[in-house]
């Protein structure tokens, strides 16, 4: 039975993906690719790129946990969309079924 008491992922999810996405300009879906100037994504992960205030944010996922490069050094911040932030070293990116958000800091 539905109630009121409790995290509804469905409400944080979309609070979440609103704020990150709201206002952005210029929407990429991001291929593999082996350009190291550029995201690189293998087979069963995906994602976006999207533009927000002349900064990129890249909403990827991956059907397994996989580790990915993307084309930003030192520390990113990352958002999933449960809402939990963490700092991350671009060095130790992984990924994998929940979405995240990685923003410069």
């Amino acid at each position: 039975m539905w109630s009121r008491e409790g995290v509804r992922p469905v409400a944080t999810t979309f609070k979440i993906v609103a704020e990150k996405l709201n206002g952005c300009s210029n929407c990429k879906k991001l291929n593999g690719c082996s350009n190291p100037s550029r995201l690189n994504l293998e087979e069963g992960v995906y994602g976006y790129k999207f533009n927000k205030n002349e900064k990129n944010i890249y909403v990827v996922w991956a059907l397994n946990e996989t580790k990915i490069f993307i084309p930003l050094t030192g520390k990113v911040k990352i958002t999933n969309v449960l809402g939990v932030v963490k700092e991350v070293d671009t060095d130790n990116l992984i990924v994998d079924v929940i979405p995240i958000f990685i923003e410069r800091k």
